[in-house]
């Protein structure tokens, strides 16, 4: 996932990277669904120790179109630069397929 991106109505990720540049932050290392369950690590490239991170997650219907967008806590809840996390999400999806889209997390 871009760090500068914009998600289009109908579930599309486009990287806008070029317009805003990059900086360090914390990434989605990994992340792996199987069926109502979304599994995933996250690293801190940040050089601050970063709290309070937030993964936020897509169900994505067959079409491609996002039915459901929410977020959930990573763990550890505190992260020093180069540390990494998890998270993990349980929720009902149906024909969905759950994905993570972007980490929110304050210095």
């Amino acid at each position: 996932m871009p760090f500068c991106y914009m998600q289009t109505s109908d579930g599309r990720t486009l990287d806008l990277t070029q317009l805003c540049g990059e900086k360090p932050q914390v990434i989605i290392a990994d992340q792996t669904s199987d069926g109502d369950i979304l599994t995933g690590r996250i690293i801190n490239e940040t050089q601050k120790t970063v709290h309070s991170i937030e993964v936020t997650y897509n169900v994505v219907g067959l079409d491609g179109k996002v039915i459901k967008s929410s977020s959930v806590n990573a763990e550890p809840s505190t992260l020093n630069p180069g540390q990494s996390g998890s998270f993990k999400v349980h929720t009902i999806i149906g024909d969905g397929k759950l994905r993570a889209t972007s980490v929110n997390w304050k210095e």
